[in-house]
């Protein structure tokens, strides 16, 4: 029998955060706005993962962290302003292309780089997930040096997001405030045992206003928990995939 699909167990601040981010903005766009348990839990995780936030971005003079946070925000204005010159080129097979990978940068906005932490992470992974479909990588491949600069942001942005946790949880420790390693295991629990029980049972009973929803929220947790493993490939098969108990409360 297939295991049911949740956030591993060791996943990490920014794991989580990440997730919910992105499982918060898919609820949101589903606009199913009639469904009160599932407004409820969004309530709870919306108020769970805005305190996570907060802690992330009370690090923010963090001198590592911040020049981190600098580094992606350069990365991301160096490939804004590469496809910008590319609209200017006499060529028109190269201008054609460059109005393509334009129109999907402008969907999201240069202004990313003024969002919070949480935030800004949430909005390029979705950014650079756009820039590696198929048909648009065809295109990036063909401009050695946008593409160079797309993988320079795609590191800049990993490099990021494996080092807050780190220091995030050094300086709560120092200050002996624990919230952040608290409150990103009870968000994992949330999504765990309350969310994801739910939109599978009603993925079944209501496949024409869950199944899309729940499809989105899967692959996001698919590609959190890939994440996992190619962080830590060398834990990945003592990995707990399941809790133990699954309740909806």
């Amino acid at each position: 029998m297939k295991k049911p699909l949740r956030i591993y167990a060791r996943a990490s601040l920014t794991d989580v955060s990440y997730a919910t981010g992105n499982i918060l903005l898919a609820i949101k766009n589903a606009a199913i706005t009639t469904d009160t348990y599932l407004l409820v839990v969004v309530d709870k995780l919306t108020g769970k993962n805005n305190l996570l936030t907060i802690v992330i971005n009370e690090n923010k003079q963090v001198s590592v962290l911040s020049k981190k946070d600098n580094n992606r925000d350069n990365c991301t204005r160096v490939v804004f302003l590469i496809t910008k010159a590319l609209l200017y080129s006499t060529d028109d097979a190269e201008r054609k292309d460059a109005e393509v990978i334009n129109a999907i940068l402008q969907r999201y906005g240069l202004d990313i780089i003024n969002k919070t932490y949480s935030e800004q992470t949430v909005v390029l992974n979705a950014l650079l997930s756009d820039l590696e479909q198929q048909d648009i990588a065809a295109i990036t491949v063909k401009y050695p040096l946008l593409q160079k600069h797309i993988d320079r942001l795609k590191a800049s942005q990993t490099d990021w997001m494996n080092s807050v946790q780190t220091h995030v949880l050094q300086q709560n420790e120092q200050k002996n405030t624990p919230s952040a390693s608290k409150l990103h295991p009870e968000i994992r629990e949330i999504v765990n045992n309350e969310l994801m029980v739910y939109i599978e049972a009603m993925k079944k009973a209501n496949p024409d206003t869950y199944g899309e929803l729940a499809t989105q929220i899967e692959n996001i947790i698919i590609e959190t928990n890939q994440r996992i493993r190619n962080r830590n490939s060398a834990e990945a098969t003592q990995e707990v995939e399941e809790p133990t108990d699954v309740t909806i409360s």
